[in-house]
């Protein structure tokens, strides 16, 4: 009976605590390990869409106003107002 009382308990004990502590620690590894994997790769992906959408308008909409003002200074007549105008748009 006492080697069977030692051999339950040692079981019990081994059993419970490898198994919580496995449990625990997978647990909580994995948890942690993939909220922070994702949370970092989204916000790298939407640091990367904000920069690439942000510079991307800004280059074109630049493009865009600088052609914009030389169609139109193109259609005057004299020098000074195209020269007044291409300041006024890089403003």
């Amino acid at each position: 009976m006492f080697v069977m009382g030692d051999t339950s308990t040692n079981y019990m004990e081994n059993t419970f605590t490898n198994n919580m502590e496995h449990y625990f620690t997978n647990y909580t590894e994995n948890t942690f390990t993939y909220h922070m994997k994702n949370l970092f790769t989204n916000s790298m992906w939407n640091t990367k869409d904000t920069f690439l959408n942000y510079t991307e308008n800004t280059s074109m909409n630049s493009a865009m106003q600088i052609n914009a003002s030389n169609i139109l200074a193109a259609n005057e007549d004299t020098r000074v107002d195209k020269d007044i105008r291409m300041d006024k748009s890089i403003e």
